[in-house]
């Protein structure tokens, strides 16, 4: 474009000296597609800023999106692993009380399993975490930290009381004495015993030990670190959307 403008810069040159028709009509011939000329120039300048312009926009709204993305899938794996802290309802007695394996579910093991498959959730997504969140937003990190740390604790003293055989042992011991106060109930027949309203509270306190209420007391905790002034908080503003934006 340029070069074009170039040389009907020059053809305006040789025709005032050389054309015999009049001036101002010969310049008036070659000034017009000169004009034309940068007005088409100044218009592609134009556009081209204008793709720029609209080429970041959409970049930065890409950006926004997958950050939305992650930080919602961040928050949804930790949720899950809020969601798995009440299997046993904060009681962790009720759950190691029933060793009998109906239908092809042990609760026992059921508890602990679900416990592991939750940290391990969480152990991902709080790496990932760490890698978006700016070092910046301490508090946000350390929330985060805060609650891993709390699992795993968690986590740990659940899987010693049941791999150890500490939880069988204890219901083992609290059906052998069940059946002495209640000898019409069968030993570990469970429908029997729910049967018994009485005798079912009273098997339930004798499967209480100090570290079934130190799992419970952990596991209130843990539940407590994700209210919203303490979690969701923090979340805000990486998955709120911005009404405006979307207009």
């Amino acid at each position: 474009m340029e070069e074009q403008l170039i040389e009907e810069v020059k053809e305006l040159v040789n025709t005032l000296n050389n054309n015999t028709i009049p001036t101002w009509i010969t310049i008036l011939g070659i000034i017009i597609p000169i004009i034309l000329s940068i007005a088409v120039i100044v218009q592609a300048w134009v556009q081209h800023r204008q793709n720029k312009k609209l080429q970041s926009y959409l970049s930065n709204m890409d950006i926004k999106a997958q950050m939305h993305s992650d930080f919602m899938n961040i928050y949804n794996d930790f949720c899950f692993a809020q969601k798995t802290l009440g299997f046993a309802g904060g009681r962790s007695y009720i759950a190691f009380s029933n060793f009998n394996t109906e239908n092809g579910v042990n609760v026992p093991f059921n508890y602990v399993t679900e416990l592991n498959t939750a940290m391990n959730t969480l152990f991902q997504a709080f790496n990932r975490a760490m890698l978006l969140i700016p070092e910046q937003e301490t508090k946000f990190r350390d929330a985060l930290k805060t609650i891993l740390d709390k699992y795993k604790d968690l986590k740990k003293l659940a899987d010693e009381y049941y791999y150890n055989s500490t939880a069988l042992n204890i219901s083992t011991i609290a059906w052998q004495q069940i059946v002495q106060e209640y000898p019409f109930i069968p030993i570990y027949n469970y429908q029997m015993l729910l049967a018994n309203q009485q005798a079912y509270n009273t098997y339930l306190e004798k499967c209480k030990t100090e570290t079934t209420t130190t799992i419970d007391d952990k596991t209130k905790k843990l539940i407590e670190l994700f209210k919203y002034e303490k979690f969701d908080v923090y979340f805000e503003k990486y998955v709120r959307v911005n009404v405006e934006e979307v207009k």
